[in-house]
């Protein structure tokens, strides 16, 4: 199986050597750090439990890392837009609006 994968991940990265164009900024962004870490908890906390906690019987920490998705994906939200606020590019961004309004959660 893992053969199948390799000539079409060798032919992907083929195709966007040549179609993807050049994007380098004169002014590049630095990483954000707390809203990269805020991102991967809020992917890890539904995908964990609900990929993982079939096979393990449905233990505790699978209903408490689901309960704890909207927080961490408010969190995500509440950091990006502040991170819009203070003149900063947002790591997530709406596409159908340029702007975080409040309680909207994401930008």
């Amino acid at each position: 199986m893992f053969l199948v994968n390799v000539p079409v991940v060798v032919l992907g990265l083929v195709l966007a050597v040549r179609l993807v164009p050049e994007t380098r900024s004169q002014h590049p962004e630095p990483v954000d750090g707390p809203g990269t870490a805020l991102l991967a908890v809020s992917l890890l906390t539904p995908l964990a439990p609900l990929t993982e906690g079939r096979a393990a019987g449905r233990p505790l920490w699978t209903w408490l890392s689901l309960a704890a998705f909207p927080f961490a994906a408010g969190a995500f939200g509440w950091w990006s837009c502040g991170r819009t606020g203070r003149g900063a590019r947002p790591g997530c961004r709406r596409a159908c609006s340029g702007s975080c309004r409040r309680g909207a959660g994401w930008c």
